[in-house]
């Protein structure tokens, strides 16, 4: 596995980008991705350290994260790994107590490689990121 980003979720994207480019200069943003499959539109950005960040709100009335939001719960939601085994990790984190919380989706993020959402026994999220061997 190797660390891929923190996501963290917000109400507006137009929000996040506007305080995290005043929290730390030279803060780099990617274009927007809406994804309809996943109910969510997102940013990345890149700071100084090189640490990687999604900003995530919500698209569509069926977003998974709305009612997170509302509850301001979760806000620092996932930290995300990209896997070169897939299924392999899968079983890796069950085994580990880890509660997988969504089927594997496509992700436009990603260009369309899957992603999987897991609750571990720590109470965190931990996203997995389908790794393609042409990358």
């Amino acid at each position: 596995m190797r660390f891929h980003h923190i996501g963290i979720l917000v109400n507006k994207l137009e929000l996040g980008v506007d305080f995290f480019s005043k929290f730390q200069k030279k803060t780099q943003f990617s274009k927007i991705i809406y994804d309809k499959n996943l109910g969510v539109k997102i940013i990345f950005f890149k700071q100084k350290d090189k640490v990687n960040f999604e900003l995530i709100s919500p698209h569509g009335k069926r977003s998974p994260i709305a009612d997170l939001l509302k509850k301001k719960s979760s806000i620092i939601n996932h930290i995300a790994f990209e896997v070169k085994n897939f299924k392999k990790n899968i079983k890796f984190l069950k085994s580990l107590g880890c509660v997988q919380i969504t089927k594997p989706k496509k992700a436009k993020a990603f260009n369309g490689r899957h992603v999987v959402f897991f609750m571990s026994p720590l109470n965190h999220v931990i996203e997995l990121i389908e790794k393609t061997n042409f990358e």
